[in-house]
């Protein structure tokens, strides 16, 4: 197949991966000044390959690697070289599949799929990534797609939805595409009538509810993307294979964001500015992270075993414990305060973590509590916070902020190593992980903070007078 990019006729052998590897090398090199955060994007989480045997009448769809932690793009090479892709034509498709997982499609309509909203769901994230890949590379390329037969929405198919349905007040396209977030036209739909799973005139669906593109191989008309085949990939990795499809979709959320966050300080175009704002929008999030109940615990943990008993002030030392009375107080266990660092929480809440931290250990002379900043491949003790950093970036640049992964078993092994003395532990984490509770004797007490909800299989395998689990993650109201 003979391609033309940036003027200049390459000619590839699509039959075989190497063929498909060149063009996509070439297609990344051409344009990675024009689109240098999404190329780099597509290079650091995704790999590209030719559908899979059992999905040949596809044209395109992805699926979450948990193994790799990598995100698979199934492309089918020879359907668009059949139909004579351009190098815009390969681009946009690409972006397509990769802009779903950007804006978090694959998690944020997964409700709407389980109440039965699926294919409402499928049309009105298709139109929206599609504006996306429009402002990205040029409604033209859409245009020469349909012409093509390959069949994707636009505004006209939501107008022909409402239109379906009886609707009355979608928005102009500009005003819809500007002002709305995709959540609240699927709402919109939803709240004025649209029935669960009904068809539209652009859905891929024949009159029997069957994809169209996937009954024959010689079927003209294609979908630009698969939706019912983006699932995630079979676990291989025995450590992986106990995680749930949540956990999963969660981890590479996160992963996306710390890519994100460090690509995005560095060179992006104009047209992919406009896309962070869109995506902030899109996902601000309804919920806040309660750091005054993390206080809480880390005060109570500090205030353990302490006698409350005497009635006045007097007091003496005697070596290292005061006496009250001839009553003996004793200071709690000591008292170990993890804090995961894989990327599984954001930068925002990291921030708000550290500096609380920070502020309750430089309370006294004598520092308080020991922070441990823990992830798969790395372990970094450190007394107190850097006093001469101001932000997450310049935290990063000390070495202890890392992408490589969540693996709690390195923490536990360190805690076992470190201390033969008592503690009592605090774990800041979003919970997704393979679980462990392979430690010593010493700790009195393990406490759980997660940043995310409780899951049942957290709750059950952690259970026991050892481990107490909040949190503290709440609802805005």
């Amino acid at each position: 197949m003979i391609v033309k990019i940036a003027e200049q006729n390459f000619e590839f052998d699509l039959s075989k991966s190497i063929g498909q590897r060149e063009l996509l090398d070439k297609l990344f090199l051409a344009y990675r000044n024009k689109f240098p955060f999404f190329i780099n994007l597509l290079i650091s989480i995704c790999e590209i390959k030719n559908v899979e045997q059992e999905h040949k009448f596809a044209l395109a769809y992805t699926k979450l690697n948990i193994d790799s932690e990598r995100i698979d793009i199934f492309l089918n090479f020879e359907k668009m070289q059949k139909k004579n892709f351009t190098a815009e034509e390969f681009l946009y498709l690409i972006f397509h599949e990769l802009l779903h997982n950007y804006f978090y499609h694959f998690q944020r309509f997964e409700e709407f799929d389980k109440d039965g909203y699926s294919e409402l769901s499928n049309i009105v994230q298709d139109y929206y990534v599609n504006a996306y890949c429009n402002e990205l590379i040029g409604e033209h390329v859409y245009k020469n797609l349909k012409n093509k037969k390959i069949n994707g929405i636009n505004y006209d198919s939501i107008s022909e939805l409402c239109n379906f349905n009886n609707i009355s007040g979608l928005p102009k396209e500009e005003e819809l595409r500007q002002q709305w977030t995709d959540i609240k036209l699927m709402k919109f739909l939803i709240n004025n009538g649209t029935k669960k799973n009904s068809p539209s005139n652009d859905n891929g669906k024949d009159k029997n509810g069957n994809n169209k593109n996937n009954n024959t191989e010689n079927e003209e008309n294609l979908k630009i993307d698969e939706h019912s085949l983006c699932k995630i990939s079979e676990p291989k990795n025995e450590k992986n294979k106990n995680l749930s499809e949540n956990s999963i979709k969660e981890i590479f959320k996160n992963k996306i964001e710390v890519v994100e966050n460090e690509l995005k300080s560095q060179n992006y175009s104009t047209t992919e500015s406009g896309l962070f704002e869109r995506k902030a929008d899109s996902i601000k999030p309804d919920y806040f992270l309660n750091i005054l109940k993390l206080k809480r615990i880390i005060i109570k943990a500090l205030g353990k075993n302490t006698e409350k008993s005497y009635k006045k002030l007097h007091r003496k030392k005697q070596g290292s414990e005061i006496v009250f009375k001839g009553n003996l107080k004793t200071n709690g266990y000591k008292l170990i305060i993890g804090i995961d660092v894989s990327g599984s929480i954001s930068e925002q809440d990291l921030n708000l973590f550290i500096n609380m931290l920070y502020g309750l250990n430089k309370k006294k002379k004598d520092y308080l509590f020991d922070i441990i900043y823990w992830s798969n491949n790395d372990i970094k003790k450190n007394k107190t916070y850097f006093e001469d950093i101001s932000d997450i970036k310049e935290f990063a640049k000390k070495g202890v902020y890392s992408t490589g992964g969540t693996d709690v078993t390195e923490f536990h092994k360190y805690l076992n190593e470190r201390y033969k003395e008592p503690i009592e532990v605090i774990n800041i984490t979003d919970g997704y992980f393979s679980y462990d509770k392979n430690l010593n004797n010493n700790i009195q007490k393990y406490h759980f903070v997660l940043t995310e909800q409780l899951s049942e299989s957290f709750k059950n395998f952690y259970s026991g007078n050892t481990f107490d689990i909040v949190s503290i993650k709440q609802e805005k109201n």
